[in-house]
């Protein structure tokens, strides 16, 4: 039984963290766990602990009973509030909820909670890249640096970030949903 958990595991890592297009460095800074513990994990030879797989389940915004599943199918996902990968810093609260991958693009789900006269200048996500957005409450002043516009609770907004962009919220602590699309 061991090994078909350790063979679980292992394929269910991969997938995910290819899923959400993470290498795996990038996937030991999110978790906290060790580039070469990832790398045992996904090759099946590791032995973590359970304090090492809610953390891996955490980084992959996902729980340790999908990681441990013996099924190729995930069925529904579902994120429940609070839950994802914290992504934030001292001026926006930001969780990665779900990101998945195609040949074409990778995809992210990022919910930002913004304090009420916080705002934050994001780098580029390369080129080609794009952020949907939609303002759950609260307004916000977002979008490509020079080029940005105000919106609030219900407004939707789609703009190019392939370079500097802004989000700040405009009077009161602010919720926004954004997807984030990346040509691979």
């Amino acid at each position: 039984m061991a090994s078909n958990l350790s063979t679980n595991l292992a394929r269910n890592a991969r997938r995910l963290r290819d899923r959400r297009g993470l290498t795996l460095t990038q996937l030991a800074d999110r978790s906290g766990i060790a580039k070469a513990t990832l790398s045992q994990i996904e090759s099946g030879s590791g032995n973590p602990t359970l304090h090492t797989l809610q953390d891996l389940a955490a980084a992959l915004s996902t729980d340790v009973e999908q990681l441990l599943a013996s099924g190729d199918e995930e069925g529904i996902i579902v994120v429940r509030r609070d839950e994802g990968t914290d992504v934030g810093d001292d001026a926006v609260a930001a969780r990665l909820v779900h990101a998945a991958g195609t040949d074409a693009a990778k995809l992210e789900f990022h919910c930002l909670q913004i304090a009420a006269g916080h705002r934050e200048v994001s780098a580029s996500h390369g080129a080609g890249s794009r952020e949907f957005a939609i303002v759950a409450a609260g307004s916000v002043r977002l979008g490509p640096m020079g080029d940005e516009r105000v919106l609030s609770a219900g407004d939707f907004a789609s703009y190019r970030v392939d370079g500097p962009h802004l989000w700040e919220a405009a009077e009161e602590d602010a919720t926004v949903w954004i997807a984030l699309v990346q040509p691979s």
